[in-house]
């Protein structure tokens, strides 16, 4: 019985092993060049492919996490020198499912310190979740997605072409794509945000309209009465600020979106600025409610009271944005005509 109990203890042991990726050598920075014909961008990683791979996946689908598993596997096998990350919570469902892999954990922190390369398994919000680990520092580790997900519009890659996709991304022959981040300040906090898709004001549960003041490089715009404001970027143009009635902006074009959402002014249109300026909200001192919900790329920052202000700009040079393993540089237009279905009729699919 003694010898049952200690062999089971042994394969316990074994199968929580846990490794600290504190151990890790540090990240690579690779170097980035535009293409002049596609103005899509290449890298290079320098004299040695990435080491440090942060595998993040979409929560409780079975269908994603064993996908998951089968790219890891594939991983392990093919690049044995490459060390694969995962997030606390995403080790302790391996360790039930695949003991057989050897991964590296720790606090959000330590990851991001460590990470040369992301890959994402799962939907928009997957990736919103991988930039958002990274949403108060400035660079961004070049970021693989593959679809799992509801709709995929930021996910050029299937993951039926994982091993060729992953092939292209660790030896730097694939193409990517540039998307700016906004970076955000509140008056009642020093610490700066950055978000990838948008920065969202809006009144919450209060039963009355926000009045926000709005300045655009410190020169009066408006006082917007609605249900909320959004700062977006070309990235975001296709995520709530199309839902709120704003344009949708090609990735590449450097710019601002400023879309209200519901207001009860008719002749208040969505805006686009150039990506220079700097825009401030500012909570009305004659807004009812007790102030305006903040929050970025979904996450809830907190309460803006009346008489506080968010400061919005682009977060910089090209260092602090997020770069996207793509195809080509057709994929944003196939994904406005084949997952947007943009401008398609009404009427039945053989219809004219």
């Amino acid at each position: 019985m003694i010898r049952r109990l200690h062999r089971v203890s042994q394969i316990v042991n074994k199968r929580f092993k846990h490794h600290d990726v504190r151990e890790l050598p540090e990240k690579i920075r690779p170097r980035y060049s535009q293409n002049s014909d596609t103005k899509m961008y290449s890298l290079d990683w320098g004299f040695t492919r990435p080491r440090n791979v942060l595998f993040i996946k979409k929560p409780f689908l079975p269908t994603v996490r064993n996908a998951t598993i089968d790219v890891m596997r594939h991983v392990k096998q093919t690049y044995p020198d490459v060390n694969m990350l995962v997030e606390p919570d995403v080790e302790e469902e391996l360790d039930q499912t695949a003991s057989d892999l050897d991964t590296f954990s720790g606090s959000h922190k330590d990851l991001v310190n460590k990470a040369d390369m992301l890959v994402t398994f799962g939907g928009d919000g997957t990736i919103l979740h991988a930039v958002s680990l990274f949403s108060q520092i400035d660079e961004v580790p070049p970021i693989l997605s593959f679809s799992m997900g509801t709709l995929g519009f930021l996910l050029p890659f299937n993951i039926a072409e994982h091993a060729s996709a992953l092939d292209h991304a660790l030896n730097g022959s694939a193409p990517l794509l540039n998307r700016m981040r906004l970076s955000c300040t509140r008056s009642n906090s020093h610490t700066v945000q950055r978000a990838m898709n948008e920065i969202h004001l809006h009144r919450g549960r209060a039963p009355h309209l926000l009045r926000l003041n709005i300045y655009v490089n410190d020169a009066f715009v408006t006082e917007a009465v609605a249900d909320g404001i959004l700062v977006s970027t070309p990235t975001g143009s296709t995520a709530y600020s199309l839902s709120a009635g704003g344009s949708i902006v090609h990735p590449r074009v450097p710019c601002i979106l400023l879309t209200p959402i519901c207001p009860r002014s008719l002749s208040f249109r969505p805006l686009i600025f150039p990506c220079t300026d700097r825009i401030r909200l500012t909570v009305s001192e004659e807004s009812r409610g007790e102030g305006a919900e903040c929050s970025v790329d979904g996450q809830l920052l907190g309460l803006l009271k009346r008489g506080e202000s968010m400061e919005v700009q682009a977060a910089g040079s090209n260092s602090t944005d997020v770069w996207c393993f793509e195809h080509s540089e057709r994929d944003w237009i196939s994904g406005l005509n084949e997952l947007l279905r943009f401008n398609a009729t009404f009427g039945a699919p053989n219809d004219p």
